[in-house]
């Protein structure tokens, strides 16, 4: 799993060696210069130009010829292959003076979420639209990200209330994505934990935009989240 809290000093060409282990000189060509215009539209997210971030996310024809970098000539999986595998993986815990039983509720509410991301436009436009979302059940929201209008549509998979549920992307801008929710009693409240697996889409490319921007983009979009549950007090 690769670790969520990337450092934002850390270069692009870090990976470079990594990528140069057993690929053909053509292909180095390819990744060398997609990872030189990775790092320059990396310095412009860093600068909040959050349209460049948009192209960078949906840019991944420039690597569709390069898929024989995931094996080696043996057919092993080279070090760029494995890069295809990983996935990030990120924790929050919030506590709040809420019992379990209501914080279980409103982090099933579709209104509270929508409050809580109205920054961002999101909105349920399909599924469970109003109310408490139950098991089984889904929901389609829409919401501005990176420029971009972006739709997830998302079921929730496990319910044990008011211990925990989880729920699973089906369809969305994700290879895939996972978001478990804990709710423990802790002193005359609650802690709340948030486990959240994704990867995206694009292959090696996908893996850069994980490391470099989606890792720590999606842990602030769950504390922001958190956060406003964390306000409300009754």
């Amino acid at each position: 799993m690769l670790d969520a809290d990337v450092g934002g000093d850390e270069s692009v060409q870090d990976l470079a060696p990594v990528i140069q282990v057993e690929a053909d000189p053509p292909l180095l060509i390819v990744v060398e210069r997609e990872l030189e215009w990775f790092g320059a539209a990396h310095q412009l997210y860093r600068r909040d130009v959050w349209p460049a971030c948009a192209v960078l996310f949906l840019h991944s024809n420039i690597l569709a010829s390069a898929a024989t970098l995931v094996r080696s000539r043996d057919g092993g999986p080279t070090a760029a292959g494995r890069l295809f595998a990983m996935s990030v993986s990120f924790e929050c815990a919030t506590e709040s003076v809420l019992p379990p039983e209501r914080l279980f509720d409103l982090a099933r509410d579709i209104s509270a979420h929508t409050d809580s991301m109205s920054g961002f436009r999101e909105t349920a436009v399909s599924g469970v639209r109003s109310g408490l979302i139950g098991l089984n059940e889904e929901v389609t929201w829409r919401a501005w990200h990176f420029g971009l209008p972006l739709r997830m549509t998302s079921r929730i998979t496990t319910m044990s209330p008011p211990e925990r549920f989880s729920d699973e992307q089906t369809r969305g801008p994700f290879r895939f994505f996972t978001h478990e929710h804990e709710f423990r009693p802790h002193g005359d409240g609650t802690l709340m934990i948030d486990r959240v697996s994704f990867a995206a889409p694009l292959g090696f490319l996908g893996r850069l935009v994980e490391r470099l921007v989606l890792a720590s983009y999606m842990r602030r979009l769950i504390e922001q989240r958190n956060s406003y549950l964390q306000g409300i007090v009754r």
